[in-house]
């Protein structure tokens, strides 16, 4: 008759418990979260930056604009702080040159990326990609995204800069509402604006 022998390991247990790998995991959970965090940060510090960049580049162009035409776009329309009148802006700074387009007499004052380029869909009520025939049609009214997918806003008249206007000839607005996509500037309750603009 056999007998069974039991034998047992003396020497060291290969693998890992249960209580190793939770512990692994949690690490490893932890570094991942800390990780997405900095992304993000850096991701919204980028956003930031070319909301500024481009801000001062329209800006600029505007600047020139005015030196040819001495007048704001849209300085002749009656102040409405609903309304976005950015496709004034872009006719004029990226519009042919006058008399032939709307653009001012040495247009264009800037160069424009054409993905950021947006119209407003009535069917959809959203903001879609200009093509190729809209962004040459000067009729149609064309907005600028910022890098959150949101229009960038122009005002020629009573907007944030008026009073400074009226002492030093400023007379625009031109800004991103920003990561939370709210225009603060007619919002007088909003504590903490994150609007960027030429202010």
């Amino acid at each position: 008759m056999l007998q069974r022998v039991n034998r047992r390991r003396t020497g060291p247990q290969l693998g890992f418990t249960l209580i190793e790998i939770l512990i692994v995991i949690s690490i490893i959970a932890l570094l991942a979260s800390l990780v997405l965090v900095a992304v993000n940060k850096a991701r919204s510090g980028t956003n930031e930056a070319i909301a500024k960049q481009l801000v001062s580049t329209l800006n600029s162009s505007l600047e020139l604009y005015v030196q040819d035409e001495s007048k704001y776009p849209g300085m002749e329309l009656k102040s409405d702080p609903d309304r976005n009148d950015f496709p004034e802006l872009f006719n004029a700074l990226f519009g042919e040159r006058a008399p032939n387009g709307p653009g001012g007499r040495n247009a264009p004052y800037a160069k424009y990326e054409e993905e950021r380029v947006a119209v407003y869909d009535q069917d959809t009520e959203s903001y879609r990609k200009a093509t190729r025939e809209e962004l040459h049609n000067p009729k149609v009214r064309k907005y600028y995204k910022d890098p959150w997918g949101n229009p960038y806003i122009y005002r020629a008249n009573k907007g944030k800069k008026f009073e400074e206007w009226m002492h030093n000839q400023y007379g625009s607005d031109i800004y991103s509402m920003g990561a939370n996509g709210e225009d603060d500037t007619v919002n007088p309750e909003a504590k903490k604006s994150d609007d960027i603009g030429n202010w």
